[in-house]
């Protein structure tokens, strides 16, 4: 494992300027193609339901379905810099010292999406063995989604104002990770 110079880290990010720094509506907006580009996978799941999937399917759909969201946002950064939205906004995630992340980076800028995958298999797995049947589409939220709903409020909330406020735009999940999301220069 390599170590980052904090001297170079420094002069590499101090050397971009502030406009570089300005990504809040880019990268919004790169959540939402991101989010466009993982629909299709809601739209197997109602297939499945609609075929009545049994519970061995449901499962298998439940298990793959979490790990493709993971390695599309843990990959795409940890190889690229960014997902595809980000990508298309002209945005790009680097380590301080002006690298692509890596697979380390990449997962602790996901800790959260990292942290709850298994609560969210828990969740959802007894439900699908019993078969995406007995699931209904547009099914009201359980209380536990409810209340989880609830708590992701004060993370938001807290990656806005630490965006909105930090001098290099960096949310709390770039600072857990030591990244920083900067404009590609053909997007200035």
């Amino acid at each position: 494992m390599t170590q980052t110079n904090p001297v170079a880290s420094t002069l590499w990010v101090d050397s971009l300027g502030p406009k570089r720094f300005r990504t809040g509506w880019r990268r919004v907006w790169a959540g939402v193609i991101d989010s466009l580009v993982l629909w299709p996978l809601s739209w197997i799941e109602e297939f499945l339901i609609w075929m009545r999937a049994d519970g061995v399917v449901a499962v298998a759909w439940v298990l793959f379905q979490g790990i493709v969201v993971v390695a599309y946002s843990v990959g795409g950064h940890a190889l690229f810099g960014a997902t595809l939205g980000k990508a298309a906004m002209g945005v790009r995630v680097y380590s301080l010292d002006g690298e692509v992340p890596g697979w380390r980076r990449a997962a602790l800028r996901d800790i959260l999406l990292l942290a709850f995958q298994p609560y969210v298999w828990v969740a959802a797995l007894p439900v699908a063995w019993e078969g995406l049947a007995q699931a209904t589409s547009g099914a009201e939220l359980s209380e536990t989604e409810k209340w989880l709903g609830l708590a992701m409020m004060p993370w938001f909330l807290l990656e806005l104002l630490t965006m909105l406020f930090s001098r290099r735009r960096r949310a709390v999940h770039d600072f857990i990770a030591g990244t920083v999301a900067v404009r590609t220069e053909d997007s200035l």
